[in-house]
């Protein structure tokens, strides 16, 4: 009877073993980011998206290559820089080719890709299209053509044989915006001081002034019915589109660089003087603010929509006059500050 019982209590260890494996397993494979973690805060993005290392790293080459504009005078990272939080920090509006400035503020890349669509009047719906657009733009990269952009590229000697070892196949436009935007995928910075003191419960991760911040973010000031935080995650914008009358504000000038914002992607009315509410994440890092580039500190930007925007016929109907004292809207731009992620000081040291 010993005998028979004992590879019976053996069976039922093993067994346990196993089961206390597979549930490790099971936790391992449904478990999110952790505090230190660049996505922390982040939530899970819809498609995986299978990017791979040699992807990445053509992106990166494709990224900083001044040779893919005519001329040679410009790349993505011109106006996107890493040390600027892949913006241009402190410029309004950056330089096209011409030496003059573009139309609109270069919005950050960190955390694109949660963000689509892509630029200030949301033309584009994936990265890969958005890839493509600056380099037929006449005063950014100016090509005659994106094919023109793919044979230059073919005829690069330090591209031989990059593409097919990352896609399986030679550079077209189709794998020339993949490897754009595989690498722009790559650029994540969350795991904020915020994000540790929210969604990880660390009550030591935020100032007291940030704290109170916060709490007038989601309360008085109303600042979360557009810049939203989730309740396991938080991508500070609504993803819409909304006239502050800054749009509006300039079309009255009369200016050549009149913005008519979303009705430029759609053509509607409906639209006209709409810009894309975009993520405060890491915007302590990314003045001036606006899609004009106007607004030059966060203070600033604070007081703006205090004031109530610029008042108008369409006028977005969430802006309106908040009565918010000096100590009120300092502990909101404390609050703004705890969003910048320690992540983004390591991509801010990306070089071609």
């Amino acid at each position: 009877m010993a005998r028979r019982n004992v590879p019976c209590a053996l069976s039922l260890k093993l067994a346990a073993l196993a089961v206390g494996v597979l549930a490790m397993l099971s936790g391992m494979a449904v478990a999110g980011p952790r505090p230190g973690d660049a996505a922390f805060g982040l939530p899970a993005l819809a498609e995986k998206s299978g990017d791979t290392e040699e992807q990445v790293a053509l992106g990166k080459k494709l990224f900083f290559d001044q040779r893919l504009s005519q001329g040679g005078r410009m790349a993505c990272a011109t106006c996107h820089v890493p040390a600027e939080g892949f913006t241009e920090r402190g410029r309004a509006r950056p330089d096209g080719n011409d030496g003059q400035p573009l139309r609109r503020n270069a919005p950050t890349l960190l955390n694109v890709a949660w963000h689509g669509p892509f630029f200030h009047d949301g033309r584009s719906a994936t990265l890969e299209a958005q890839a493509l657009v600056p380099l037929t733009e006449p005063r950014e990269f100016g090509a005659p053509s994106v094919g023109a952009v793919v044979a230059r590229i073919a005829g690069l000697a330090d591209y031989r044989g990059r593409f097919e070892a990352a896609f399986g196949r030679p550079v077209t436009a189709g794998t020339l915006g993949a490897a754009l935007a595989a690498y722009e995928r790559s650029l994540v910075a969350a795991g904020s001081p915020f994000d540790r003191w929210f969604f990880g419960k660390d009550e030591t991760a935020l100032s007291p002034a940030a704290v109170s911040g916060f709490k007038l973010f989601r309360g008085k000031a109303e600042c979360a019915a557009c810049h939203r935080i989730g309740a396991a995650s938080a991508l500070f914008t609504d993803g819409k589109f909304h006239d502050t009358g800054i749009a509006w504000r300039n079309a009255q000038t009369g200016s050549a660089e009149a913005d008519r914002g979303r009705e430029e992607a759609t053509e509607r009315i409906f639209d006209r003087y709409r810009i894309k509410t975009p993520s405060l994440r890491n915007v302590a890092l990314t003045a001036p603010y606006m899609h004009d580039g106007s607004v030059a500190t966060l203070e600033q930007v604070v007081r703006f929509y205090a004031g109530g925007g610029v008042p108008h016929k369409t006028l977005s109907p969430l802006i309106g006059p908040i009565d918010l004292s000096d100590k009120e809207i300092a502990d909101l731009v404390a609050f703004l500050k705890s969003l910048t992620s320690p992540h983004a000081a390591a991509l801010a040291e990306e070089k071609p």
